[in-house]
């Protein structure tokens, strides 16, 4: 699911993207241990989609892309 999310953001897809990397978190943090590579990757791909579309880095916003980077790291 992440990997369709990706491919929307990159036809510029954007709602959709987000939508799927959404969904593929959610599924991602139901399923793997905190931390792994693959959560990691899946936060990052859903902040690159949020950044992509206009959402602020700013990490006082929870609607910004930058809550979602820091999970990532």
């Amino acid at each position: 699911m992440r990997s369709l999310g990706v491919v929307e953001r990159r036809l510029g897809n954007y709602d959709e993207s987000e939508s799927l990397l959404r969904e593929a978190l959610r599924l991602h943090r139901q399923t793997l241990e905190d931390p792994s590579l693959e959560l990691a990757e899946s936060e990052n791909a859903l902040g690159v989609s949020l950044s992509n579309r206009g959402y602020r880095v700013q990490y006082r916003d929870p609607e910004a892309a930058g809550p979602i980077f820091d999970e990532a790291a």
